[in-house]
Order: structure tokens, then sequence, then C-alpha cells
């Protein structure tokens, strides 16, 4: 896909991989949709690349993907803006260190799960070429190197992060269906808010975190994952496919030999 001139939507775009997206994005020629939860965040960023890009080029749109009524009306927002929609990107996410207690767990499917399949199912209705809308685009959801391997001290995560690997591999026939591709990325370790949010570097979980996880996968920058998704976007051939980002290897793509169901 060519970027200049598309438009793209981004959640949780106000800070960390979701930011450098939308940099990235903007840098081609993209105009950019924020949605964010964190209004204050997401306006002054907006500001910041409305300076440099262009006012017309950007807009935030205050959304919690967790709430269905909130991301259609975000979805729609964005379709007024721009009169158009090409490219859906799923970033939203949240972690924390207390993985199973009563609370965290239940709120981080709604963020890791339910808001990206909310995305995904919009994405499908503003971009497909069955509908009145749409002309086709593609899909990128962030996932995480969690959705490939086990992550003991946070097994809820991990499910999260599995699930939107499933989903984007088993949504494949969107291609020939409705002419949108979609993808997944899953980043190791990425310096960014979220990480300090989630409390991964407070000092109790800190050894346990180096010791088991920074050490044997580094910590990334997230212009490489913007990178990586660039590469999604714009490579026609990317179909299902489930990129790895990892210190070690850089950008490389999960292989499966398993047979369909």
């Amino acid at each position: 896909m060519k970027i200049k001139g598309s438009v793209a939507l981004i959640t949780g775009g106000a800070q960390g991989i979701g930011r450098e997206i939308c940099k990235a994005l903007l840098e081609r020629g993209a105009k950019v949709s924020i949605l964010d939860i964190k209004k204050e965040i997401g306006q002054d960023q907006v500001k910041n690349f409305q300076n440099k890009y262009g006012e017309s080029s950007v807009a935030f749109v205050p959304c919690d993907v967790t709430n269905k009524n909130q991301m259609e009306a975000a979805f729609q927002r964005s379709w007024d803006v721009f009169g158009n929609i090409d490219i859906v990107c799923n970033n939203a996410g949240i972690v924390h260190t207390a993985d199973m207690t009563d609370g965290v767990w239940d709120k981080m499917i709604d963020v890791n799960v339910k808001g990206v399949v909310h995305g995904t199912i919009l994405g499908i209705k503003y971009m497909s070429t069955n509908g009145s809308m749409g002309h086709g685009g593609t899909i990128i959801n962030v996932a995480s190197i969690a959705g490939l391997i086990p992550a003991t001290d946070m097994p809820v995560y991990a499910a999260t992060k599995h699930a939107v690997v499933g989903l984007t591999r088993s949504l494949e026939g969107l291609k020939d269906s409705d002419g949108v591709r979609i993808n997944c990325i899953c980043p190791s370790f990425t310096d960014t808010p979220m990480v300090v949010d989630g409390g991964l570097t407070n000092p109790q979980f800190q050894d346990r975190l180096t010791a088991k996880y920074i050490r044997k996968f580094g910590l990334l920058r997230p212009e490489l994952i913007a990178s990586g998704v660039i590469e999604l976007i714009e490579d026609d051939t990317k179909n299902a496919a489930v990129m790895r980002v990892t210190k070690q290897n850089g950008i490389d793509y999960k292989k499966y030999f398993q047979p369909k169901l």
C-alpha cells in the first residue's frame, strides 16, 4: 500500500509505540487520527504533530477502546474529519505485574483482547470493499513477543497477546473477501511508558524482570517497532503475517507449519 495520501487510525497513539507509528506515517505523507484514553497527553501530542506536519494532517479523538460505543463514535469521527480510512492500527494495550489480581486481569482482557476485536471489526466495516464506504485497506494488530512464548510472570498478559496473534492469523481470508489485509507485530520489551505504568520497573519486580527478560531479550526503541509497522503496511504480499521484533534479530517473521482448521 502506498502510504502517501492515505488515512490511518491508531489506537493508543498518544505516546510510546503508538506515537512513533503516528510519526512514521505522518513523515510519509499520511493523515492520522489518534485515538487515546489519555486526553491531555493526546491533545498535546496532536498540537506538536500539527505544528510539524500541518493542522489538517492529524486529529485527536478521545476514546476508551473497551467502550464499544466510544470506539464506534471515534471511527465515525475519524471518517467525518478525513473522509476515508485506509489503515487501522490496533496498538492500545496495558500490562501489569499484578497480572492475576481481581480488577487487573479482567481489565487487561478488556483492553488487550476486546479492544483489538472492536478495532478489527470496525476496521473491516469502514474499509471492506463489500460495504458502501470502503475500498480496501490494512489492519495492523500490535501483539507482543509474549504472544509467541510463555511469560510466567505475566500469564494473563501473555494470554491476551496470544489471542491477538490467533485472531490475526485466523482472519487471513479477509484479503480475498473484503480487500483488507491483516497482520500483527510482536515486539519484545520496548522502552515505553506502558512498562513504567504497568509496574515493570518497580523495585520488587525489577530484579526478576531483568534476570528473566531484559537480559535475554534486551530493551527496544519504539522507533524500530514503528518501522516494522511501516513494512507491514507497504508490503502488499504480507497477509496474516506475524512479525517479530527483537534485540537479537531485529525484524523477522514467525513461520508456521501446522494445517488450518
